[in-house]
């Protein structure tokens, strides 16, 4: 009985240290990746702003694989975002937009689909924590937790993974390449918004580039259950003060 009393100070303390390990390996990937993506002064410029992001889109969806132009306008929990593309010959302009109270989608500039349920909403707002998740995690937000999730590979590329956790959240994986220290990979289980299944997503970063003394990825795939569902190539992405609320609304009926 002396022998299991005794036992169980260390294994108290084995955990305490153990927590403790972890916590610095926490520290010390996300301290290597602030360095790498520009610094904690550039990163924290850009907090407040609005963003454009302009470049080609490739989507994979009901057995089309469509291609285009794209342009995504995004501001704290609103956005909005076009791509232009044709089918058959037609040119189609698919706008969805989201003011932060309702998600709209127009085709050729007029308003096929207006949603505003509470469990529609929260869906979307569920996706905007995921992108948003590396950013908080990087800024040091004190509404998250983060733990190690431990080495990996996305492909061929080694990378150590942190997971962030925020009450009211699913969890969301983010991986770090273990050479340059940049965000390779997001992983988070999301919910399909036509088949409201719940699917596994992982958002893949590559080709970097200086951005106003901000490393960012050029090039974005996303996948769905392990199948590419959307490949974006920026051309072009700027920091804009602030929109104004117009560039979200919804078109007029």
């Amino acid at each position: 009985m002396k022998a299991l009393f005794f036992s169980a100070p260390a294994v108290l303390a084995l955990a305490f240290v153990t927590s403790a390990r972890a916590d610095d390996d926490v520290k010390s990937v996300l301290e290597q990746a602030v360095k790498a993506h520009g610094g904690l002064e550039n990163l924290s410029k850009h907090k407040d702003h609005g963003v454009i992001q302009k470049g080609k889109m490739h989507l994979s969806i009901m057995g089309m694989e469509l291609d285009g132009t794209m342009e995504i306008s995004a501001s704290d929990e609103k956005f909005k975002q076009d791509f232009q593309f044709s089918i058959m010959g037609q040119d189609i302009s698919q706008t969805v937009g989201f003011d932060g109270k309702q998600l709209w989608i127009a085709v050729n500039g007029k308003v096929v689909m207006a949603v505003d349920k509470k469990e529609d909403l929260d869906v979307i707002k569920e996706a905007i924590f995921a992108e948003r998740a590396v950013s908080l995690a990087l800024l040091g937000d004190k509404s998250i937790e983060l733990s190690i999730i431990g080495e990996d590979k996305v492909g061929d590329t080694p990378v150590i993974g942190v997971r962030v956790s925020k009450k009211g959240h699913k969890d969301v994986s983010i991986y770090f390449d273990k050479a340059t220290h940049l965000l390779k990979k997001t992983q988070f289980r999301g919910v399909d918004f036509q088949s409201r299944a719940e699917v596994e997503e992982e958002h893949i970063m590559d080709d970097y580039k200086d951005i106003g003394g901000e490393m960012q990825p050029m090039r974005v795939t996303v996948n769905k259950e392990g199948k590419k569902f959307v490949e974006i190539e920026f051309t072009e992405i700027k920091y804009v003060d602030k929109f104004e609320d117009s560039v979200f609304a919804k078109p007029k009926e």
